[in-house]
């Protein structure tokens, strides 16, 4: 358990993921978004983008997602989403990407159309540090 004063009151990105029924690449990319390594942003996201065209081959070959049961219920879902925006102070750009991942398995249908914001959002935060 950590009990540096840092982390006091803080759930881990792991323990909201798992909350959430995402899985690995949706894990990876919100790993990769909302990580704060100084010097290493345009590289995370570059790798998000990396992640982000595997898990849509993936999605495209199989043409269905596997349906990881949430440990949430349902309406706690924005309660979780708030603590969490809260806890990392994310942008709103990855409030963005967060919104768009979480509902990737919860409208199916048009997940090709998440994955293109997706990849747009995080193509101009990239754009954005080289200027």
């Amino acid at each position: 358990m950590n009990t540096e004063e840092y982390y006091k009151g803080k759930r881990s990105l792991y323990h909201y993921c798992y909350a959430w029924g995402l899985n690995a690449y949706e894990f990876d990319i919100l790993k990769r978004v909302t990580r704060r390594k100084k010097g290493q942003e345009r590289q995370d996201l570059k790798k998000s983008l990396n992640v982000l065209d595997i898990y849509c081959r993936e999605l495209l070959k199989h043409g269905q997602l596997s349906a990881a049961k949430p440990e949430i219920m349902e309406d706690s879902y924005d309660y979780t989403v708030d603590i969490f925006v809260k806890e990392k102070g994310l942008s709103k750009d990855e409030e963005k990407i967060l919104s768009l991942v979480l509902s990737i398995r919860r409208d199916y249908g048009d997940y090709l159309t998440k994955v293109r914001d997706l990849w747009s959002i995080i193509t101009s935060m990239i754009n954005e540090l080289d200027n």
